[in-house]
């Protein structure tokens, strides 16, 4: 367990050196009813979550030469043709068990101030329209799907501690990807396994024999033993998700690597197969007719965790491409016929953001949209906010993926959905083609607020500095801000955090955002009580958790250097998705 702990909050550094590890699951005060189906000389066996065995997870992994994230130097791939099969044919006992969560009320899980400050959901540093867990410690989002009407957000969660522990998959519910209801945990760790991360598809063709010709949702994840051995195992659930069937052994197990993890299935239509990409080391990509015999396909030479696999089409063209996603942090772009995946890039990173990590989109989304979701946290200081946060698992606004070209160069543009617009309440400042002097009063001095959403447009020209102070009024604040003379954006929360300090906030965060066509920087800002999201014109997303003072409101637009051309400012509230 503590090698796990000390890998993951090393893990931010690691990426950039290009080492890498893993994540790991559920929460509500009801029960829930979960089957485990035994194989073994064909019986059938069941096991209590109270019964699960402490492990660990996080193993180091290869890397290029370079120390990044990374494809091979060619576009070559190892295919190779192996195959694992299992059967379940036994009869499933059904065993209830109690979620681990039974407080949820402030007080009574803690003594801390930060978290006794406030009823649920309305907590000093609870985000109000970003989805968190009512207690307990989250990471990875698992099984994204849409099923049904419902949008299912499964995550790694320690229901019994703000720490990092035995995870479950925690489990709540959407309609429209913004309010969401928080129901028992879906799959819990048996004596035998941990259940790290994984994901979930929708059976419609019954190609697994589980729903009587009808259709139901599998999930497929990585069963990790104590000695940190990983194989995969899959469950299924007949009533949308609310209990589960969980095939006790596993369907596929490691080819040999220790590190073999966060599998990720999608259908392929053209080979008429499920297809599983699985890392935690170097990529494998695997086939299977059913879920439950898988053929290894390829090795491309990619190494990364919690992967996702998806085809695009390239936006203005009818091109359409494969991207491999890596953690959400970076991808790769490449061809894929079901078999091999042939790089054509190497690996794209993205933005340097504190807090995105683990990104995995929906399976099944209506109408062809790719929406993404993160765990909007970090492994380089996740412990030391156990004591700060009522719940200490936080994911991201839910965004739609869309693939762009510029000449040989491809880029992942990430966009707030547009449900988000439903959130925005009162419009507190509007403003159109102007100029604003360093030094000029400030446009906001009369809005108080701890939840903004700004959009703002302007025209970098020079030297000028153009920022927002958010939260201040105490003696904190968070500053985001647009350098025109070096076309970054920055993200500075180093006085955003009370006692204890954490010392990776005291870091100042910047990404390069170049102007669009039009010679101008869009820039959309999503701040709420705990953290800010900001969007900018090219897709780019820069999150950063925040722990202000609660008393400090207070918004500031400034000006540094110069004068700034504004093209439009606009800025609402944001109403909560808890009322």
């Amino acid at each position: 367990m503590m090698f796990r702990v000390l890998c993951k909050r090393l893990l931010p550094m690691m990426l950039a050196a290009g080492l890498l590890l893993t994540g790991c699951g559920g929460a509500d005060d009801t029960d829930a009813t979960v089957t485990t189906t035994g194989k073994e000389n064909g019986t059938t066996s069941t096991t209590a979550a109270s019964t699960a065995a402490n492990g660990s997870e996080g193993s180091t992994t290869a890397t290029d030469g370079d120390g990044s994230i990374s494809t091979g130097g060619d576009s070559s791939v190892t295919s190779t043709t192996s195959t694992t099969k299992t059967t379940a044919t036994t009869k499933p006992t059904t065993v209830a068990f109690k979620n681990a969560l039974k407080n949820t009320v402030k007080g009574n899980f803690s003594t801390d101030p930060l978290q006794a400050d406030g009823e649920l959901y309305g907590e000093a540093n609870r985000n109000q329209f970003h989805y968190s867990t009512k207690f307990g410690w989250g990471n990875d989002p698992n099984g994204l799907v849409y099923y049904d009407g419902e949008w299912h957000l499964f995550y790694q969660h320690n229901t019994e501690s703000n720490y990092f522990g035995r995870c479950w998959w925690g489990h709540a519910v959407s309609k429209d990807l913004l309010h969401w209801e928080e129901l028992a945990p879906a799959l819990a760790p048996t004596d035998k396994y941990n259940i790290w991360s994984g994901s979930c598809v929708v059976d419609k063709n019954d190609t697994t024999g589980f729903f009587d010709g009808g259709s139901g949702l599998v999930a497929m994840f990585t069963y990790a033993e104590t000695n940190n051995n990983q194989c995969q195992g899959i469950a299924y659930s007949k009533d949308k998700g609310r209990t589960w069937t969980m095939i006790e052994e596993p369907v596929l197990y490691t080819d040999g690597e220790q590190a073999f993890r966060d599998p990720k299935v999608f259908w392929h239509e053209e080979s008429g197969k499920w297809i599983a990409i699985i890392a935690g080391g170097q990529v494998r990509i695997y086939s299977s007719p059913n879920l439950q015999d898988w053929t290894l396909e390829c090795k491309p030479s990619i190494w990364t965790e919690c992967p996702d696999m998806f085809k695009m089409k390239v936006e203005g063209t009818n091109e359409t491409k494969w991207v491999i996603s890596l953690a959400g942090k970076g991808f790769v772009v490449g061809d894929f016929d079901g078999k091999t995946f042939t790089p054509l890039t190497g690996s794209v990173m993205d933005e340097d953001s504190p807090d995105r990590y683990a990104g995995q989109t929906f399976f099944n989304a209506p109408n062809g949209r790719r929406i993404e979701m993160v765990w909007f946290g970090s492994w380089t200081y996740g412990t030391e906010l156990a004591t700060m946060l009522p719940g200490n698992a936080v994911y991201s606004l839910p965004v739609e993926l869309s693939l762009v070209k510029n000449g040989n160069d491809y880029k992942i543009v990430r966009t707030p959905v547009k449900e988000i617009d439903a959130l925005r309440g009162e419009k507190v400042f509007s403003a159109k083609n102007g100029y604003v002097k360093a030094g000029s009063a400030n446009l906001f001095k009369d809005i108080a607020a701890k939840t903004l959403d700004i959009e703002l447009t302007f025209v970098p020209k020079g030297d000028e500095v153009i920022g927002f102070k958010f939260r201040t009024g105490t003696d904190q604040e968070v500053v985001v801000s647009y350098d025109c003379s070096k076309n970054k954006l920055y993200v500075d929360r180093s006085k955003t955090v009370s006692k204890p300090k954490i010392k990776s906030f005291t870091r100042k965060y910047n990404t390069v955002i170049e102007p669009d066509a039009n010679g101008e920087v869009t820039l959309r800002i999503m701040l709420d009580w705990n953290g800010v999201e900001i969007f900018a014109n090219d897709g780019t997303v820069m999150s950063a958790l925040l722990l202000p003072d609660k008393a400090a409101d207070d918004v500031e637009f400034y000006v540094e250097n110069g004068t700034a051309q504004i093209v439009s400012l606009d800025a609402w509230r944001v109403k909560s998705i808890w009322k």
